[in-house]
């Protein structure tokens, strides 16, 4: 009886086997096996057709088969061209040229990884005995790339298309640099490209810089380098996660913010680029009011980052500010969030990317500023990036697997239940003439823009983003 083993979704082993076929679930996925063969004279390629009274009789075919329990895929490689077509491919150059999964969409339907091994045989050295299991093959035959090519587009050829629809155009461009940056690269955008992702190229690359340890820059510039069978694998699987939607933030966990790279986890929301219109203006407003150095201040300059989550906008405001002339001992940064998980994630990202100067933050959990009022605090600049994406939206976002903290985006039925109850809060702490930034996105730009008159805040004026979307609101307590 031949056994399976059982892997989940993102290959992850389940602990427990299957007998072959039996598969009950199609979330329980088993390993395949292709071995392609490639000799050494002319680069010609081994294929071998089906005989014709057994499943997918009569076609032609890559070498292949499930693995068997308590094997690795390479052993399955190896086994499977020796079972069939007597090869001994122990000893050849062997190269892991892609990985995908196949899931199935109907209950009782075995969902499946396949592995596309090459294996180069020498032929010039040494003849290759060719030996045909005469139960499933009926003959074997060399090819270039393109005859294979001509078989499978008459309909010659086993359609493994059908299990990924980028099969063959992989193969050939893999086939000509196997275990290269570049071939990962390759394989892992056409992975994502059948995700719901927009950007699977980027995607594929920032995972690829994450497993090999590269800048982006060293990721190209090196994109010749070969892999090992190792990182290969280690790619595939967080690939998988990516196509399942978690963004590649979350998987590689930090994400380039400002001027620095922020740690994020699923705790804290990723850290947006139009989010840095409210650090930009933040620092101006604070170089205007501390020109340079030689300004003698009699007390420091008091700041509130309100949900602050990873402390993306109050650590990047800190630290251009500092270096910008200004010290930071005419700074005290306060930075709030209800969750006690984010402010983990923001004094972790505080140590490292302020070091030293990180003294000059504290940081408070609580309900927006309610812990601030309890103390009696006040400050010259209040900044906040509250939840304001209306409830429905929030739903749409979070249907594609982002994982991102519903507590950090969801603002209520119009997105603006946290604001409704910031903003009075906020004139309570704020100094005469002290200033609030508060990022709203497009959702309530305006309607915020009335609840700030309505509380007696003046000046005000919103700022829109790159996408020229209203982003950012600024208003004076007079």
């Amino acid at each position: 009886m031949e056994l399976w083993d059982v892997f989940d979704r993102l290959r992850q082993p389940q602990n427990r086997t299957v007998e072959r076929g039996s598969v009950a679930d199609k979330n329980d996925f088993h390993i395949i096996v292709h071995s392609w063969v490639r000799r050494k004279s002319d680069n010609k390629l081994l294929i071998s057709k089906r005989v014709k009274n057994i499943f997918w009789g009569g076609y032609w075919q890559v070498t292949a088969g499930s693995v068997i329990s308590g094997e690795t895929s390479k052993e399955a490689a190896v086994r499977e061209l020796n079972e069939e077509l007597g090869i001994k491919a122990e000893k050849a150059r062997t190269f892991l040229l892609f990985s995908y999964r196949c899931m199935k969409n109907q209950e009782k339907t075995a969902s499946f990884f396949v592995d596309s091994w090459l294996f180069e045989i020498d032929d010039i050295d040494s003849k290759i005995e060719i030996i045909l299991q005469k139960e499933e093959v009926e003959e074997a035959k060399w090819c270039t790339f393109e005859e294979m090519i001509d078989l499978w587009k008459n309909g010659l050829f086993m359609p493994v298309e059908q299990t990924w629809s980028p099969y063959f155009d992989i193969l050939q461009k893999t086939l000509k640099k196997p275990e290269t940056i570049q071939s990962l690269k390759t394989w892992g955008s056409a992975e994502l490209r059948l995700s719901k992702t927009t950007t699977p190229e980027l995607d594929a690359s920032l995972i690829l810089s994450y497993v090999l340890g590269y800048t982006k820059n060293e990721l190209f510039v090196n994109s010749a380098n070969k892999v090992s069978k190792e990182q290969i694998f280690d790619f595939s699987k967080l690939l998988y996660k990516r196509a399942d939607g978690l963004p590649v933030a979350y998987i590689t966990g930090q994400k380039e913010f400002w001027k620095s790279i922020f740690k994020v986890s699923p705790s804290v929301l990723i850290p947006k680029p139009d989010t840095e219109l409210l650090v930009e203006l933040a620092v101006n407003l604070i170089r205007a009011r501390i020109p340079d150095q030689s300004v003698q201040m009699e007390k420091k300059l008091n700041l509130a980052d309100v949900c602050t989550g990873s402390g993306c906008v109050g650590i990047s405001v800190f630290l251009e500010t500092i270096n910008s002339n200004i010290s930071a001992e005419k700074l005290h940064f306060v930075l709030t969030d209800i969750s006690e998980k984010a402010l983990s994630v923001a004094k972790e990202n505080a140590q490292r990317i302020l070091g030293k100067n990180a003294k000059n933050i504290k940081f408070v959990q609580g309900d927006l500023l309610k812990p601030l009022l309890e103390n009696k605090c006040v400050f010259d600049i209040v900044l906040a990036n509250p939840p304001y994406v209306p409830s429905k939206i929030t739903d749409e976002l979070l249907q594609d697997g982002r994982s991102e903290p519903r507590l950090a985006l969801d603002g209520g039925v119009d997105g603006l239940d946290i604001i409704k109850r910031l903003i009075p809060e906020v004139w309570q702490v704020l100094n005469k003439n002290g200033i609030l930034l508060i990022e709203t996105g497009e959702y309530n730009a305006a309607q915020t823009a009335k609840l700030l008159t309505n509380a007696g805040f003046s000046d005000i004026e919103t700022f829109t983003d790159l996408g020229g979307q209203p982003r950012v609101t600024q208003a004076r307590k007079p």
